[in-house]
């Protein structure tokens, strides 16, 4: 039986240019200058964001937030349908997180909640607070949460 290949996630943010390191095993993030800010584990993850201040883990059915200063747990909230995907984050609303799986939905936190904005589709981007382009049986919509499709 071959060995399954274990997912790593890179990504940089914020103005500085950190970078986050996660596998299933766990997280750990790097000042620009390549000095080691933190290192945390946790079990099953299968992407993380990072959202203002915090780490958005996503693990088999929960939301964890960490505090992106020192790794330490700042809520654990149950998500369903949290199984297998990946998370797409537009850098013109960083602030709403897609996850994107076989239905597409925003993640929110408080309350901690997947939001399907209007009808949906195969891919969803944010572009702003309540305007979404969302692409649905080969067409392309501008989705305007105040007055449906634009």
């Amino acid at each position: 039986m071959a060995e399954q290949r274990r997912r790593r996630i890179l990504r940089f943010f914020g103005p500085g240019g950190h970078l986050l390191v996660a596998d299933v095993a766990g997280i750990t993030l790097y000042e620009p200058s390549g000095d080691l800010r933190l290192r945390t584990t946790l079990a099953g993850i299968l992407d993380v964001v990072v959202a203002g201040e915090e780490l958005w883990a996503l693990v088999p059915g929960r939301l964890v937030r960490l505090s992106a200063r020192d790794g330490e747990v700042i809520g654990s909230e149950p998500m369903e349908h949290l199984t297998s995907g990946r998370v797409l984050q537009s850098s013109s609303a960083p602030q709403l997180p897609v996850w994107h799986s076989a239905q597409p939905a925003v993640i929110r936190v408080a309350p901690a909640r997947l939001e399907v904005p209007g009808p949906g589709g195969e891919l969803i981007l944010p572009i702003a607070e309540n305007r979404w382009l969302l692409w649905q049986a080969g067409r392309l919509r501008l989705w305007r949460s105040t007055i449906g499709e634009a």
